[in-house]
Parts: structure tokens; C-alpha cells; sequence
């Protein structure tokens, strides 16, 4: 998990961060061109799992039971602790509205976050303020 390189305060390789952004994107190019939603999930460090032999894979929708996307995670008020929004979609949850399905830029801001993220060992909690 890239949680976990964040947590040991492991650097990841220049080439491991662009593999990263590689993968992340072209998972949601796919679920985008072969799913039933235009959304992959809740795009974050602690959903994308980095195995032995160096293949990437991110928790989505179709793979994690009960996934949720992250804006909505929000709007649950559950867990949205490691929640990456984008500022267009803090704006709409600030102003109660029920979704974000119209912001498929969203995902995308994720991803960067996710990778500045790794690149920083870092996480982004300061930068929301969920009150």
C-alpha cells in the first residue's frame, strides 16, 4: 500500500512515481470506457496496493465490497478522513448538494494528490477542513 512507503518514510523512485500515475490513470480510463459508472472509487494512498513484483493496483468499486466513492464518503460523514476532494467538490458538498457525478475531473485531482502525496511521503488532512 503506498499508506504504508508513507508510513516507514520509504522514498519511492522517480520511475516508481510516474509507474504510479501510469496506472492510476489508465484504471480509470478503463473503468471509464468499459464500466457501468464513470467513477473508479475513493482514489487515495491507502487504496492503492503495490505488490512484491511492483504491479499496482487500486481498490475500486468493483473490487472492494460495499466501496463507496469518496464524495460520498464525505456526505456519509463516515470516513472521510482520507478522502482526496477536489476544491470543485468541497464547494458542492459545502453547498449540500447530493453527488458529484457531473465533476469527472474529480477522480483526476485524486490521482495528482495521490501521487504528490507519495512523492512527499505526505499526506493532505491539513489541507481539508471538513467543518
Amino acid at each position: 500500500m503506498i499508506k504504508e512507503r508513507l508510513s516507514e518514510k520509504k522514498n519511492f523512485k522517480e520511475s516508481e512515481l510516474w509507474f504510479a500515475l501510469y496506472s492510476l490513470t489508465a484504471a480509470l480510463v478503463d473503468i471509464r470506457r468499459n464500466g457501468k459508472t464513470p467513477k473508479l472509487g475513493d482514489i487515495n494512498p491507502q487504496n492503492v496496493f503495490v505488490n512484491d513484483e511492483g504491479h499496482i493496483r487500486v481498490a475500486n468499486i468493483y473490487s472492494w465490497p460495499h466501496e463507496r466513492f469518496s464524495y460520498w464518503k464525505v456526505l456519509e460523514n463516515d470516513k472521510h478522513e482520507n478522502t482526496l476532494l477536489a476544491p470543485e467538490d468541497m464547494n458542492n458538498w459545502q453547498t449540500n448538494h447530493l453527488d458529484n457525478d457531473n465533476n469527472h475531473q474529480s477522480e483526476l485531482f485524486a490521482i495528482g494528490a495521490t501521487i504528490i502525496s507519495a512523492a512527499l511521503l505526505s499526506d493532505f488532512k491539513s489541507v481539508y477542513d471538513f467543518k
